[in-house]
């Protein structure tokens, strides 16, 4: 895992890949939307996928924002000690 000196183009490309990255989750739940009306699968079906899409979604979005608050958490602890 890289260290807490992460320079402001390398987060920049983080949170660009976060938000294609959430994009492309909403596009599938939408997706599975237009299948439910074309009955392809049962609603039961469709209900768990939109729910382990969200989950990989949230999972995915936790780790990375929990990595950057300690990032910012041990910035604000070295900026104190000033």
């Amino acid at each position: 895992m890289a260290g807490t000196n992460i320079t402001s183009g390398r987060r920049m490309q983080v949170y660009r890949a976060l938000f294609l990255l959430n994009r492309s989750y909403h596009l599938i739940v939408c997706r599975l939307a237009d299948l439910q009306e074309l009955r392809i699968f049962s609603p039961t079906r469709l209900r768990e996928l939109r729910g382990l899409t969200q989950e990989i979604q949230t999972e995915t979005n936790f780790h990375l924002w929990h990595r950057f608050g300690k990032i910012r958490n041990a910035r604000d602890r070295r900026l104190k000690k000033r």
